[in-house]
């Protein structure tokens, strides 16, 4: 087994062990060292059942170490990675779920996490550290950026290109043959079916621009 550290100890890094423990099922593959958490107030506690050790201090004690990044804020997680992407000692690894359904000409880059039942088709290409949550489904052909998170129910048609950091609620949905821009939201229950700008807010069915986000 090989040992892994989450890095976030809240709701996505509780579901992350859960995921793992899953894993572990099937496999017996990761051996979960701990937790970390830049919240200060959380180190040495216990959660679900393993220790927060600290916050990115620990990592200097490894010689070498897994880490999944399993923080929900898609900007966070960049700014996270940028600052761990030049040491040779930290892997990324990919998670999957055992219940995802995942044809074998799918593509899917480090650092990405695949919740339970989420259901990709054919010649579709993930790329680094998303976060794909319950029940996503992503249409034949489809491309997604890096640092993106698809939440509970999302649909995504085929032959449709997500850029990176964008952000899709709950139930949020796309038709296909269409580009949805860089770090946009799409809110809980949108529908897409019309190109979404970069750095916009988008919520209603059909999804219409309400705020852009340049200045955050």
């Amino acid at each position: 087994m090989k040992d892994i550290i989450i890095y976030g100890s809240g709701s996505i890094g509780r579901l992350t062990e859960q995921i793992i423990h899953d894993i572990n099922q099937y496999e017996k593959k990761w051996n979960i060292v701990g937790f970390i958490d830049d919240n200060d107030n959380l180190h040495k506690q216990k959660i679900a059942n393993h220790t927060v050790l600290g916050g990115i201090e620990v990592l200097q004690k490894f010689d070498s170490i897994s880490i999944v990044i399993a923080i929900g804020n898609t900007k966070s997680r960049l700014k996270l990675y940028e600052l761990l992407k030049n040491d040779y000692t930290i892997d990324f690894p990919i998670l999957i779920h055992p219940s995802a359904i995942i044809p074998q000409r799918v593509g899917i880059e480090k650092g990405t996490i695949i919740y339970p039942g989420v259901i990709i088709d054919v010649d579709v290409k993930i790329g680094r550290f998303n976060i794909l949550n319950k029940l996503v489904t992503i249409g034949h052909d489809t491309k997604v950026g890096g640092f993106c998170i698809l939440s509970p129910g999302v649909k995504i048609g085929g032959n449709v290109i997500i850029e990176d950091g964008v952000e899709m609620g709950i139930n949020s949905c796309t038709i296909q043959n269409l580009r949805i821009g860089a770090w946009s939201i799409i809110g809980a229950g949108g529908a897409v079916i019309n190109e979404i700008s970069p750095y916009t807010v988008n919520v209603g069915v059909p999804t219409k621009s309400i705020k852009n986000r340049l200045q955050e």
